[in-house]
């Protein structure tokens, strides 16, 4: 998401520049490739990092990691000397509430890419369907399709949709003049393109009114070369464009009449043309676009950066993890137990005075993982652990088959140190338990409770006992 809504801001700023610099001029070829070109580029700087010294929040990006770390040990320090063990526990695994709204705006915002991807497939195989089930004329590259509404004229790739009872030879001439240039063109592309960009940018309202001013460009445009390549007057074809426009709507994907932008297409063409002196105006595109990408894009790391970043750390904050799992205690069998293999892992990999972010050992793969399963922004204390303790995406996974899907990170823990495996939960489910809360199996499994002394009880006449009587019992 974090990439779409860089593209979103990047189409934003092309279009307000667009729009206060380059609207009026009648460059209108160079105006079809700044747009074009703006497009792309919205959607391939995101992608790429800016060098460190370039990055304008580099600086605030790190110190927010440097006393981020320093406050969450601190912190850890302070709970743990007023003998807060849980709550040490609960600060390292927080994860904000905010994630589950991200997650559904996250499938909200594909249902929609979805619906607008089935309207651009629909729009395709409506005009593919009228364009070779109407009667049409071949004319060199052109087909002309002779349609029986009365929606006016629209193109789409070298199909020209006209119906020709609607209007007099010379006004039905001008037509097909003005269509050609649209088809020779090729503007067809330049419309795709801009649906295929709305398809991810539909929640985007600068994006829909980019989508217009690339469509008045391209009118502007086939209107230029109409008038200055065709020995026609332009008092005749301005009278002719007041006659074809009509309120009807084509698909949204065809190159058509606008009666919204008759009036502004007939200004432009008498509009004074623009010279060559104020060309200067485009050249302010690039600053603009440095500027953006360096606000917004994040800069570039490498390990040495990252080591960088670790070292500023003071020396005398001992890792979160390693300073939790010295004091928990041993009955809490979701800290203690993980935090105290976590700690010996890491200590023999790395030492006391090492974070627990280790870019060598903690890859971004590992990390995407998790990611591709639902679990994000997972704590770097819980990587450390996860790594340590030899936790992976697809352990997790293996418990989806008996319902449990989206386990805590603390229970994937548990689920580890106890070697609870999906096994051991279907062995329950013979002795019907069946859909048993994680934390009572933990419980049961730490009690050595096991199906087969369920079994035994029941024989003795102790029937349908809950887990908590069980626990009781033993």
């Amino acid at each position: 998401m974090s990439y779409i809504l860089r593209a979103a801001l990047l189409i934003a700023a092309s279009l307000l520049f667009y729009k206060i610099w380059l609207g009026k001029e009648t460059f209108y070829r160079l105006n079809r490739l700044i747009l074009i070109f703006c497009l792309a580029l919205s959607f391939t700087l995101p992608l790429i990092p800016v060098p460190q010294s370039w990055a304008l929040l580099n600086d605030r990006e790190n110190n927010e990691f440097v006393t981020g770390n320093r406050a969450v040990s601190n912190n850890i320090a302070a709970d743990d000397a007023k003998g807060n063990k849980d709550k040490v526990f609960t600060t390292i695994h927080e994860v904000p509430v905010t994630q589950r709204v991200i997650h559904w705006i996250s499938y909200l915002y594909w249902a929609g890419v979805i619906i607008f991807a089935l309207n651009f497939l629909i729009q395709l195989a409506v005009l593919y369907l009228q364009a070779y089930r109407n009667a049409a004329v071949k004319d060199k590259i052109f087909r002309i399709v002779e349609i029986n509404s009365n929606r006016p004229p629209c193109s789409f790739a070298n199909n020209i949709f006209i119906n020709p009872s609607n209007y007099d030879w010379d006004t039905y001439d001008q037509i097909l003049v003005h269509e050609k240039v649209h088809v020779r063109q090729w503007h067809t592309m330049d419309i795709v393109l801009m649906q295929l960009v709305l398809m991810f940018q539909w929640f985007n309202p600068f994006a829909w009114l980019y989508r217009k001013e690339l469509e008045n460009n391209l009118e502007f445009l086939t209107d230029d070369c109409v008038l200055n390549q065709n020995s026609i007057p332009k008092e005749s074809y301005q009278q002719n464009l007041v006659k074809v426009s009509a309120p009807y709507l084509s698909l949204g994907i065809t190159i058509n009449y606008n009666t919204s932008l008759l009036k502004k297409r007939i200004v432009m063409m008498n509009a004074k043309k623009s010279t060559v002196s104020t060309l200067w105006k485009y050249f302010f595109l690039v600053p603009v676009f440095v500027c953006l990408v360096c606000l917004i894009n994040n800069p570039a790391t490498g390990k040495q950066t990252a080591r960088s970043t670790l070292s500023s750390v003071p020396k005398n904050i001992s890792p979160p993890v390693t300073q939790a799992a010295q004091n928990l205690p041993a009955h809490n069998v979701e800290g203690a137990a993980m935090y105290d293999t976590a700690k010996t892992a890491v200590r023999k990999a790395a030492g006391p005075d090492t974070l627990l972010l280790n870019t060598a050992t903690i890859t971004p793969e590992f990390i995407k993982s998790f990611e591709n399963i639902g679990y994000d922004h997972i704590p770097a204390e819980t990587l450390a652990a996860f790594k340590a303790y030899g936790i992976t995406a697809d352990f997790a996974k293996s418990f989806w088959p008996v319902g449990y899907d989206k386990i805590p990170v603390q229970q994937l823990l548990s689920l580890k140190q106890l070697n609870i495996t999906p096994d051991y939960i279907r062995s329950f489910w013979r002795v019907d338990y069946v859909n048993v809360p994680l934390t009572q199996l933990i419980k049961l499994k730490e009690k050595n409770i096991t199906p087969g002394q369920v079994a035994a009880l029941e024989n003795l006449g102790y029937k349908k006992n809950s887990v908590d009587s069980l626990l009781g019992i033993q």
